[in-house]
């Protein structure tokens, strides 16, 4: 049922726009810091490194995993062998051939959210760090 329901490209687009996101909210937390002369060497070598681990993190396999126990955990047998005799049917062929959209749509809804969300999570960083951190350590901008 995953592999008919949750194709390859479904879950490379849940995967880009996982990555997106927390690039999105990396950027702007690393925006706030000035870490003097290794600056631009810095943020680019936590870029990557928090790009590989997000990569890492939301794979393929873990997504297929998530859909698999989702999946086992909401239908019965009897439903899934239903669900899946409905993607025999025009109807159910349609919602496959339409689905990449649908999720373009869902993700797309969703991570306007939480880019909006990342900022006020950002702004309370930058209040808990000035607060909390030597003016040496604050960000550039608290300084």
């Amino acid at each position: 049922l995953v592999r008919l329901s949750v194709p390859d490209d479904m879950l490379e687009a849940a995967q880009k726009s996982v990555q997106d996101t927390e690039m999105k909210i990396l950027d702007q937390a690393l925006a706030t810091y000035d870490l003097g002369k290794d600056d631009e060497a810095i943020k680019k070598k936590l870029k990557a490194q928090i790009g590989a681990d997000v990569a890492a993190e939301f794979g393929k396999d873990y997504l297929r995993e998530v859909y698999r126990n989702a999946f086992a955990k909401t239908y019965t047998q009897d439903e899934i062998d239903g669900i899946l005799a409905f993607f025999d049917t025009p109807s159910g062929k349609a919602y496959q051939a339409k689905k990449g959209m649908l999720l373009t749509t869902i993700n797309g809804e969703m991570s306007g959210r939480a880019v909006a969300f990342a900022a006020k999570m950002e702004q309370e960083i930058q209040q808990t760090m000035a607060q909390e951190m030597p003016p040496a350590a604050a960000p550039a901008s608290a300084k």
